[in-house]
């Protein structure tokens, strides 16, 4: 027996059960819709990942059908004792010898004695048979957790492997709905326990039944796959409304995130009337569906036990009438078959129900599989050559790139080059490609064609989280977190110490403000920085920037929402940087990058000119129409 336990535990730990239910499930769903075969394939990978709480989820159930199965047997015997004392034979004619025992028992003490002894059993065995079914619910309960945490940590962890180019083309509310809807995988666990409980028990029942009667058994097999036959057109239903439920809870947390996002803007526009109606119409639509479908799912079960009690009703009369005066004989067997059809009866709605609960979650396997399955995505790359320092420079040669979906090319042929400690600004045109230069240098999106080399070294060679480490990003959008000024400086990262935060807010000119808050650097600036002016937002942004001491500083119109004492200041610290840090600097106002090393002007995705401040303004081209046009207008 130890050999035995020890080559079984061998076999389960090298996951050859795991590989071949997949093989039989690869055949078995090898017709059916791609996306909800992957999604499938997700769900039962992880249930067999966790065999051993499916192991003991089937151990419950089975010694609960065991000790079910005993119960009515023990209760058969009871009732034969019951009523006709001298033999046991009524009602379980086919265990003579169990039968000889028991006649043998009532002899000695008595059948009273005996029934009481027997109904005393049934007790236990059906004590036993709860203790089974709770741990089995135990097990249930608990891997539907475990999976449910596994699948929402790995699709959260999904998103963060998509490229930026990848989780743009999907809304932040719609991929946070989909995340909810990918924990349906969990939910199978519940079906499978269910329907696992379900057939053990209707098994042990149509086992008693057929020894009691073979013709009442078919009779009532029958009833039971007519009821199981009629609930086919109300699972299709159930099925359109499960798909109508998930497609409108995806377009339902895309509309609330980016409605509620936007307090401002829908309060100065005055649209929150609107707002309202259409967060509440969506959400209306998801309310529906599922009470249509529960209101579909109640009828089921009033219908299942009429029709359960007009069959018991019919069996009585029909084996009464058929019998004559043998009823009093056969009543007794009579009574216990359907004491076992009701008893099996709410296990054969149970199954319809798991047939109701498999249809309406159709869709969200489907699309949890769509959205696992790596095909057709772009992830950010994640091994490479890591490099941890700035010592050449970057270049741009012939680089060329479009957004998906557009017909116009956002860059074309930009080349030049940028030396380690330089400063470079990049002017010119709204639209004309400057951010998406910077997004091209961050490796947020790759080149169509051309190269980017960090010295010398292809971009999309290099790791790009080890990269990014080097980059401090000012943006004039800056997004900041609802939490303390402290947290939106350090900015997801608990590495620096107090004192690293107070010098970059000293070297952003913001350090004398936050010290005149009354809680300091504790201070909660609100949602998305809204208690704070566009101006002092930027500089908590350049502090975020400056906090890392990168090599390479990006600043998209970073001070255009400062007063010109502050942006004097930033200048002042800006060129403390110069031959430390790498400067590229995006700038509508001149007047900010007159110290640059080097000024790039873009126009329609294109580089047009570029040399320093005096060599630019001797040229008198565009970039001299632009200072001229700034200079004339103050």
């Amino acid at each position: 027996m130890k050999t035995f336990l020890i080559k079984f535990r061998t076999i389960m730990s090298r996951d050859v059960i795991k590989r071949l239910v997949l093989i039989c499930f690869e055949w078995f769903s090898r017709k059916s819709d791609p996306d909800l075969r992957d999604g499938w394939r997700l769900a039962v990978g992880k249930v067999l990942e966790n065999r051993w709480l499916m192991g003991g989820l089937f151990l419950g159930n089975l010694l609960a059908a065991v000790f079910e199965g005993g119960t009515i047997g023990i209760l058969a015997l009871a009732v034969t004792i019951l009523v006709e004392a001298q033999s046991a034979d009524l009602v379980l004619p086919k265990f003579a010898g169990i039968n000889l025992f028991v006649d043998g028992v009532v002899e000695e003490i008595g059948a009273s004695g005996v029934f009481l002894i027997l109904v005393v059993l049934a007790m236990l065995a059906q004590i036993i048979k709860s203790a089974m079914a709770y741990l089995a619910k135990y097990f249930s309960i608990r891997l539907q957790f475990v999976i449910s945490r596994e699948v929402q940590d790995e699709a959260t962890a999904h998103v963060m492997r998509y490229s930026y180019g990848q989780v743009m083309k999907t809304s932040g509310g719609e991929l946070g709905a989909i995340i909810g809807q990918t924990s349906a995988i969990a939910g199978i666990v519940t079906i499978v326990n269910r329907a696992a409980l379900s057939v053990t028990m209707l098994v042990t029942y149509f086992a008693f039944m057929f020894l009691l009667s073979i013709t009442l058994s078919i009779t009532a097999l029958l009833l039971i796959g007519i009821i199981f036959i009629g609930m086919s057109r109300i699972i299709g239903m159930i099925k359109l409304l499960g798909d109508k439920i998930v497609n409108s809870t995806l377009e339902m947390g895309h509309i609330v995130v980016e409605l509620l996002n936007a307090p401002r803007l829908l309060r100065v526009f005055g649209v929150t009337e609107y707002a309202k109606i259409k967060i509440n119409s969506t959400r209306r639509i998801v309310i529906e569906a599922q009470e249509k479908s529960a209101a579909i799912k109640a009828v089921v079960d009033p219908v299942i036990d009429s029709i359960t009690i007009m069959a018991a009703g019919a069996f009585l009369i029909v084996g009464y009438l058929s019998t004559g005066e043998r009823a009093v004989e056969v009543v007794p067997k009579l009574l216990l078959f359907l004491f076992i059809l009701n008893r099996m009866m709410p296990h054969a709605k149970s199954l319809n129900e798991v047939r109701m609960g498999f249809a309406g979650s159709l869709r969200a396997f489907a699309l949890t599989g769509n959205f696992f399955n790596p095909g057709g995505k772009v992830f950010s790359r994640v091994d490479g050559q890591v490099v941890d320092r700035i010592s050449q420079g970057i270049n741009l040669e012939n680089v060329s790139f479009s957004y998906p979906n557009t017909a116009t090319p956002a860059l074309t042929g930009i080349t030049f080059n940028v030396q380690q400690g330089q400063t470079v600004a990049l002017v010119g045109g709204s639209g004309g490609g400057k951010t998406t230069i910077t997004s091209l240098v961050l490796g947020l999106y790759e080149p169509g064609s051309g190269v980017i080399t960090v010295d010398g070294v292809n971009l999309q060679t290099i790791d790009l989280n080890a990269w990014t480490r080097l980059i401090g990003c000012v943006e004039q959008d800056i997004f900041l977190l609802n939490a303390s000024i402290r947290e939106n400086i350090a900015f997801a990262s608990d590495e620096y110490s107090l004192g690293e935060i107070i010098n970059s807010a000293k070297a952003a000119h913001i350090h004398e403000f936050i010290q005149a808050l009354p809680l300091g650097y504790d201070t909660v600036i609100g949602d998305r920085g809204s208690r704070l002016s566009g101006g002092q937002q930027q500089r908590l942004g350049l502090a975020r920037a400056l906090l890392r001491k990168p090599e390479l500083l990006l600043l998209d119109e970073a001070t255009s929402a400062l007063d010109g004492e502050s942006e004097r200041f930033i200048q002042n610290a800006l060129l403390e940087l110069r031959e430390r840090v790498t400067v590229i600097v995006i700038a509508h106002r001149l007047s900010t990058i007159a110290h640059a090393d080097k000024i790039i002007v873009i126009e329609n995705g294109t580089v047009i000119e570029q040399g320093n401040l005096e060599d630019l303004l001797s040229n008198e081209n565009r970039f001299f129409q632009l200072w001229k046009l700034q200079s004339s207008q103050g």
